[in-house]
């Protein structure tokens, strides 16, 4: 898993690598690290990436990930994007 923030310094992040970001919370007083997949380069430094999250939501198009989902690291539960 790459790390943004929190001085870890920049990453050049790949496509479908599993990033942690910093996601304000919605009265934008604090913000938490999470995971989300990088989907494209989007050029210029810009990135399109899905959450990560445990919770599935019951949404059936939600894509699990489990320890079998990458070649090395893991998540440390079963995740959904």
């Amino acid at each position: 898993m790459e790390s943004a923030g929190r001085g870890r310094g920049v990453v050049t992040p790949s496509v479908g690598a599993v990033v942690l970001l910093p996601f304000p919370f919605s009265d934008l007083s604090r913000s938490k690290l999470r995971p989300a997949v990088v989907l494209a380069d989007a050029d210029h430094d810009d990135w399109i990436l899905c959450q990560v999250t445990s919770n599935p939501y019951g949404d059936i198009r939600a894509v699990a990930l489990t320890h079998l989902s990458f070649r090395q690291g893991d998540l440390h539960r079963t995740s959904f994007a």
